[in-house]
């Protein structure tokens, strides 16, 4: 296929991704019985997502930022997450815009989804099929991009030492709070943070905010817009678990209903809660950022902030199509190695 053509099948996708069959239906229902965070609103979302890439002219604006030459297929082993439903969509589109062969491992959290939309670019487009492989025949790979945990991360490269390699490791999202965010702030602030039950590398896991802020606004305004969140039995779990070790321990904390808060210098909070750390001064702020820049994935901020791109709130989960997971530039990489 020439790259003309395989834009032309991803647009394709994407018309049919805004009006859902009753066959995609049921392939997402089939996701969320395989994975009980995958609710239909999650999968929906995440579907939204992918639908901002596949337009004509969102994908000629990035594609024509690169030297992309038809020659014969190199294979790229992809190893993909599955902590939020079609997370390793991004790898694989990139790769077979790319033109190479997409040596594909689902996650078993996530092995429904991706598999389906690939089967509709497959059926509708013949000659793609052969970008897309199931077998896992990774001694035959010519380059390997791979998500994992920091544990798997140093597997990877161990394992994969021959081969150049884009590895990514685990990240996290945090918000900074200037204290004069309005309601509407908030509750966008809330759809960072709670999206995907929090499971994502770009959910918000800690917020920094001034000293002296106080909770209250920000709890009410997010009870009352997420509250249901606690109605799914996996987060419930969740939030009664660390309710109970948190008193149990006497540590202080506040709590809402759905999320508990608590001031922690950490930065990966568990499912159903979120850190804080107070700061006296923005500039302080951000020089604590910069030196936790290679742990973070995306900072939300109503202020721009020195050295970070950082995105308003409400917009981390729908990263542009050249908002590369790490701030590494996969194109790039799968082009050059």
């Amino acid at each position: 296929m020439t790259l003309t053509e395989r834009i032309e099948s991803l647009v394709y996708l994407g018309t049919v991704l805004e009006h859902p069959s009753e066959i995609m239906k049921a392939v997402m229902q089939r996701a969320e019985i395989e994975n009980a965070w995958f609710t239909q609103e999650s999968i929906q979302k995440a579907i939204r997502g992918v639908g901002m890439w596949l337009k004509p002219d969102e994908l000629h604006s990035w594609i024509n930022k690169y030297k992309i030459a038809d020659r014969m297929p190199e294979r790229t082993g992809m190893i993909l997450a599955g902590n939020i439903p079609m997370v390793g969509f991004h790898d694989v589109m990139t790769n077979y815009l790319a033109g190479n062969v997409s040596v594909i491992r689902f996650s078993e959290k996530d092995n429904v989804l991706i598999p389906y939309m690939l089967r509709i670019i497959s059926e509708a487009f013949p000659g793609a099929e052969m970008y897309f492989d199931y077998k896992e025949d990774f001694k035959t790979i010519d380059r390997l991009v791979a998500t994992g945990s920091d544990s798997a991360a140093g597997l990877f490269r161990n394992y994969f030492s021959h081969v150049p390699a884009l590895i990514r490791c685990h990240r996290n999202a945090v918000a900074v709070i200037t204290g004069d965010e309005t309601d509407e702030e908030l509750l966008a602030l809330g759809e960072d943070a709670f999206s995907y039950f929090g499971l994502g590398c770009r959910n918000v896991s800690k917020l920094y905010v001034p000293s002296g802020y106080v909770f209250d606004r920000l709890l009410e305004l997010w009870h009352d817009r997420y509250k249901e969140m606690v109605l799914h039995s996996k987060y419930k779990n969740n939030f009664d678990y660390l309710y109970a070790v948190y008193l149990l321990n006497k540590e202080p904390f506040l709590a809402n209903g759905h999320v508990i808060i608590r001031e922690s210098e950490g930065l990966s909070s568990p499912v159903a809660s979120l850190f804080f750390e107070y700061y006296d001064k923005i500039s302080d702020v951000a020089a604590k950022l910069a030196a936790l820049k290679d742990k973070l994935q995306v900072v939300i901020s109503k202020i721009p902030l020195h050295e970070f791109n950082s995105v308003i709130p409400g917009e981390a989960q729908y990263p542009a199509i050249d908002d590369y997971a790490d701030g590494v530039d996969t194109m790039e990489f799968l082009l050059n190695n």
